[in-house]
């Protein structure tokens, strides 16, 4: 019976180490855990902060017509602003008002205004019959001068009652109007104009633009 008695309580005692073990353990577990979820919590939450926001797929872009029209306005606005135009002797130009609104154009054109004759550095001049004179400032300040003449295009016609002589269908009636006939160098004299009925004259530069007003 004593020897009984002693085996139990043996066993209770062992089931007892046991048990305390097990409870020491589970507490360990879960104050490890605990700490870990402390330690990935600052982390996780600047990881969410950092990730980009979902850009829905079904936001509205705007239609066809409305992205092409701002290319289009893009491209003209790049198209019609020019600051800078490389030009040489024999060039036609549309010229306004401003040395930044200078085009280059076909002689002839409808557009053409004026065609270069010669190109005026810095200090120079251009020679004192030309129809215009236009300075401007080349890229790295160099300064310019375009001497400019009436884009006298033979077989064209020009208006020449406005401020600036201008190309005209020799089809409509412009009071202005005149035909281009011909060109002679190396004279003064009107008179050399054998077809048309008017001269102008280059006196420095000696030529005649021979024209008709019919």
């Amino acid at each position: 019976m004593v020897r009984r008695k002693n085996l139990a309580l043996v066993s209770v005692s062992v089931g007892a180490v046991f048990a305390l073990a097990g409870a020491f353990y589970l507490a360990l577990s879960v104050a490890v855990g605990f700490a870990a979820e402390e330690a990935d919590g600052p982390e996780n939450a600047s990881a969410a902060e950092t990730l980009p926001t979902e850009v829905s797929t079904t936001q509205p872009l705007g239609t066809i017509d409305e992205l092409s029209g701002s290319v289009a306005s893009t491209l003209t606005k790049s198209a019609t602003k020019i600051p800078w135009v490389e030009l040489s002797v024999g060039d036609c130009v549309d010229l306004n008002a401003s040395p930044a609104d200078i085009r280059q154009v076909a002689c002839g054109d409808i557009n053409s205004r004026y065609k270069v004759t010669e190109l005026a550095s810095a200090g120079g001049h251009c020679p004192g019959d030309v129809d215009r004179a236009q300075p401007r400032t080349l890229p790295g300040g160099v300064d310019q001068t375009l001497c400019l003449d009436i884009d006298w295009t033979v077989g064209e016609c020009l208006d020449m009652a406005g401020d600036a002589a201008r190309h005209v269908d020799c089809a409509a009636d412009v009071p202005g109007r005149v035909r281009v006939l011909e060109i002679r160098h190396d004279t003064t004299d009107v008179n050399v104009c054998t077809i048309g009925d008017r001269g102008v004259v280059y006196d420095e530069r000696r030529y005649v633009v021979c024209v008709s007003t019919r």
